[in-house]
Order: structure tokens, then sequence, then C-alpha cells
């Protein structure tokens, strides 16, 4: 999976990561060609996000965020933002 390329980096680093969920890819949702900048990882995500789409099932959506060894405090803190502003789009 292509999205595997941003996330397992952090395993291997030994970073501490987590992730919030923000929302869920539905059938009604569009690709937002604007947000496509990398033109090498666009064509695979977008693969991915169509198959999604075709499943026809709601696919959840999250943020990961990291941070250097030793500032898991900053992360869970920097989550707890985030989480909020996901509750606020709600």
């Amino acid at each position: 999976l292509p999205a595997v390329s941003y996330t397992s980096i952090y395993n291997v680093v030994d970073y501490p990561a987590g992730i919030v969920p923000w929302t869920t890819l539905k059938p009604t949702d569009k690709w937002d060609k604007s947000l496509g900048r990398d033109k090498a990882v666009e064509a695979r995500m977008m693969e991915s996000y169509n198959l999604a789409l075709g499943t026809g099932c709601p696919f959840p959506i999250g943020v990961q965020l990291a941070t250097k060894p030793y500032q898991e405090e900053a992360l869970v803190k920097a989550m707890r933002i985030v989480e909020e502003c996901a509750r606020r789009q709600l």
C-alpha cells in the first residue's frame, strides 16, 4: 500500500506516533484534485481512494502525528488538540 510509506518510518526510527480519527470516506465523496501535489504518489492514492469508494462501505480517515523520542507528552497534547478540532468538524 502506498500509504504505508508515510506511516512505517516512525516505527523504523522508533519515534512516538499516534493516529487520531478525523472523518469517514463515504461513497458520495469525490477526489479533490487540488490536494494531489505529489505526482508520483497521486495516481496510486487516487486508485486506492476510488477502490475504497467502490466498496460502498465507510472508510475511516485519520491524522497521524509523530514527534522526537522522549516527547510523548507533547504528542498526546497535540493529539488532544487535533481530536478537539475533529469534533468541531462534525
